[in-house]
């Protein structure tokens, strides 16, 4: 599975390029690029081992969204929490392609 971090090719388009990829496994995760951002970004969380994902919990009375939570790279939602990551601190995702 190839996991690609992309951005916009300009401000204001709708082409974007592959800046770095990422290999991710239950174990650990690593990544590959040539972009100073991108690197600054993911050597922040793989410091710090963990990014926060959105979850929900059920009660008897209602079902509480928007539960911050914190995963490292052995749970599922973790790529999806790193997507996140770099959405929010900068105009890069990521794109999982087979």
């Amino acid at each position: 599975m190839a996991i690609n971090v992309k951005r916009p090719r300009s401000e204001g388009s709708d082409f974007a390029v592959v800046v770095g990829t990422v290999d991710w496994g239950a174990d650990s995760w690593d990544y590959k690029t040539e972009n100073a951002e991108l690197t600054i970004l993911l050597d922040e969380v793989l410091t710090a081992g963990t990014v926060t994902v959105l979850s929900s919990a059920q009660t008897d009375d209602a079902e509480i969204d928007f539960i911050e939570e914190q995963v490292d790279a052995s749970d599922d939602r973790f790529m999806g929490g790193l997507s996140t990551y770099l959405a929010k601190n900068s105009e890069m995702w990521i794109e999982v392609t087979e």
